[in-house]
């Protein structure tokens, strides 16, 4: 006499298995001029898309530019939900060095932000369905970047990066010209 399988067999026999995307992190990243996460995770973002803005000469050196967010989105595979792990969100520039924001009354501080973060299941969908966290930076003040150029803020998830997981900006003079390799865009001046 054969035994039938347990329901717990029965069902990890019928699983198709994972596409290799269903096991990846999937990531956006938003520069947008405010943001916040409600009590239910949506993040309410106002003024996103711009990547061109414009600084002023700080006293002490740099460029004071307006205030930004970066909001970082990211859809995690079901494999991976109610584990905790990094997210690593820095700016680099153009040569993909870490920047620096000038501090006019002391050390320069590294523009990298670190944090272990986890995904809660998504309530209501299917098991395989991917969850999501969000991180939002926001800077209410602006900074002072050491020159104009072309920056990025870029993400790592769990030591994986991908450049689809990044947002570019040029920074320019105020009232200067766009860099030759900045995309035509929205200007924004220092508060």
């Amino acid at each position: 006499m054969t035994e039938s399988p347990t329901e717990e067999e029965s069902s990890a026999e019928e699983a198709p298995p994972a596409r290799p995307d269903e096991l990846q992190f999937r990531a956006s990243v938003i520069l947008a001029d405010t943001a916040q996460i409600d009590p239910l995770g949506k993040v309410g973002i106002l003024g996103a898309g711009w990547h061109v803005t414009s600084g002023q000469p700080a006293p002490g050196g740099g460029l004071q530019i307006a205030a930004q967010t970066v909001v970082v989105i990211v859809e995690v595979p079901a494999t991976r939900t109610a584990e905790h792990f990094p997210i690593v969100v820095e700016m680099v520039d153009q040569d993909g060095r870490l920047v620096t924001a000038v501090q006019p009354n002391g050390p320069d501080l590294p523009l990298r932000f670190e944090q272990m973060v986890r995904a809660e299941p998504t309530m209501f969908a299917p098991r395989a369905f991917h969850s999501m966290t969000r991180l939002v930076l926001n800077f209410a003040v602006g900074m002072i970047l050491p020159t104009d150029g072309i920056y990025r803020w870029r993400a790592t998830i769990d030591g994986s990066s991908n450049e689809a997981w990044s947002a570019g900006f040029a920074v320019i003079p105020l009232g200067g010209p766009v860099p030759p390799n900045a995309s035509q865009g929205r200007f924004i001046g220092p508060n």
